[in-house]
């Protein structure tokens, strides 16, 4: 399995994903339906740690799955 990213480089990773799905940090939390601080908090730490409503409702939103999402951000996937 790939090395988990540290925190900087996963607040790098939502911002590639962010240009690839062509949206804002607050586009996509309008679209998931959560608070634009819930998701600026999430992305301060490691995905790992995310609540599992929020994880739903962002890959919902960005249409991957959760392991995709996770993947995505981790390890770079």
């Amino acid at each position: 399995m790939a090395e988990i990213r540290n925190d900087s480089q996963q607040k790098k990773a939502w911002q590639i994903l962010f240009a690839e799905k062509g949206l804002s940090a607050y586009r996509l939390a309008k679209d998931a339906g959560i608070p634009y601080t819930t998701l600026l908090n999430a992305m301060k730490r490691d995905i790992g740690r995310m609540e599992i409503a929020t994880a739903i409702a962002l890959s919902d939103a960005l249409d991957m799955s959760i392991d995709e999402l996770v993947r995505s951000i981790r390890y770079g996937e």
